[in-house]
């Protein structure tokens, strides 16, 4: 009885969050991903009713939750944990519904990228374990604003710069070797893009232009190919 009355507990915090996510969206849209964090926290510290007396008093409304209005009955079944709403990039919109959403393979080599070059220390023990677990109980887009605060640049900036230097890694190569990548040469370029993604684009520059006499400004924007180049780091 005890571990029913647990579980639908758990089943209500999970949905008055969801709720609180329309909540802020409504009445601190600028501020949510800040804001959202700490209400995540007092809920799962103080209860979500006591944040409502709290929500109350400050915006003069609740957050309407209504704990009732999805029985075992009704509730839709569950799919197992990392299936449910499995995200392929950081890009894609992760804090719509943000707890207990399992993290991809490849958020996770990303955000071991990212802590390789902002900060190493986390990649000895089980940091890295509850880095995961803190994005998935309170989502990718808190640990996004937390990551920018401390080092003042988020995963989907990370990844985004990334991509370009993939791009146009690939395209300088391209224009060496008349378009011709060979496997050989697609290895040493992601070498060298793995390089570039730690210790930044300019230590990738310099490289080139020892070796080449040109660097990645020389790259033609209007040459680039349409398509679009996904990392294999």
């Amino acid at each position: 009885r005890k571990d029913r009355k647990k579980s639908n507990q758990n089943r209500e915090v999970r949905l008055y969050k969801r709720d609180l996510i329309r909540f802020l969206e409504k009445h601190e849209p600028g501020l949510r991903e800040k804001y959202q964090y700490y209400m995540y926290k007092y809920v799962d510290d103080k209860g979500w009713r006591a944040l409502d007396e709290k929500l109350l008093k400050r915006y003069g409304e609740t957050v309407n939750f209504d704990p009732g209005r999805q029985t075992r009955a009704t509730e839709k079944p569950r799919m197992k944990r990392g299936k449910k709403s499995q995200v392929n990039s950081p890009n894609s919109n992760f804090g719509s519904d943000s707890s207990n959403v399992g993290l991809s393979r490849k958020d996770k080599e990303m955000l071991e990228l990212y802590f390789q070059k902002f900060d190493p220390r986390y990649l000895n023990g089980n940091y890295m374990e509850e880095i995961y677990e803190h994005a998935e109980k309170y989502g990718m887009e808190v640990l996004n604003y937390q990551l920018k605060k401390k080092y003042l640049q988020n995963l989907d900036e990370f990844t985004l710069e990334g991509q370009k230097l993939h791009n146009d890694m690939y395209e300088f190569y391209r224009g060496i070797h008349n378009g011709n990548i060979t496997p050989e040469l697609d290895r040493k370029i992601e070498k060298e893009l793995f390089y570039g993604v730690i210790n930044g684009r300019e230590e990738v520059n310099k490289n080139l232009m020892k070796k080449y006499g040109k660097d990645l400004s020389s790259v033609d924007v209007r040459a680039r190919r349409k398509e679009s180049y996904k990392p294999s780091w």
